[in-house]
C-alpha cells in the first residue's frame, strides 16, 4: 500500500507542473482515483485483495486437519470394536 501511495504523491507532483488548472486538476483526479478509488480496481483496492487472500490461505493449516484427521480415525476405529 505504501508503494501505491508513494506513486500517487510522485504522480501528483508531476502533475503541479501542468500550467492548465482544469487539466492539472483531472490528471491529479486521475491519480488519485487510480490508487483510491472505489473497489478492487484501484491499487489499494488490489492489494487488499492480495492481503485478503494470503491471511485466508494462512489460517489454513494442515497440521490441525490432520491431527483432526488422526482422532476421527481414532474414534471410528474404537467404535468398530
Amino acid at each position: 500500500m505504501t508503494s501505491a501511495l508513494d506513486k500517487t504523491v510522485k504522480s501528483i507532483d508531476k502533475s503541479q507542473r501542468i500550467k492548465d488548472d482544469l487539466s492539472r486538476e483531472l490528471s491529479i483526479g486521475r491519480a488519485v482515483s487510480k490508487t483510491l478509488g472505489y473497489g478492487p480496481y484501484s491499487s489499494i483496492g488490489r492489494t487488499y485483495l492480495r492481503i485478503l487472500k494470503r491471511d485466508c490461505y494462512a489460517r489454513f493449516d494442515i497440521e490441525s486437519l490432520q491431527e483432526d484427521f488422526r482422532e476421527l480415525k481414532q474414534d471410528n476405529a474404537k467404535d468398530e470394536e
